[in-house]
């Protein structure tokens, strides 16, 4: 539903109370990585990149440095 723009608007950053990490691959086909980095500083996210990861970060090769990088997030969290 998130593209169908009747039916989904995005929160405003101010109106997010918790912490967000934002993840990318950096070989994401479906939005560019520099699109993603727009996206997470617009709501203040903290930011990382998955390298050699496309779209689908937990079905991709690089799962595992996708849990690791939120595991590591959450802890410091």
């Amino acid at each position: 539903l998130q593209y169908t723009a009747p039916l989904w608007r995005p929160a405003a950053p101010e109106a997010i109370r918790t912490p967000l990490l934002w993840l990318a691959g950096d070989a994401d086909a479906v939005i560019p990585e520099p699109v993603q980095r727009r996206s997470a500083s617009y709501y203040g996210a903290d930011y990382r990149v998955v390298p050699g990861a496309g779209h689908d970060l937990m079905l991709e090769r690089s799962s595992a440095d996708t849990a690791r990088l939120l595991h590591e997030w959450l802890v410091h969290r």
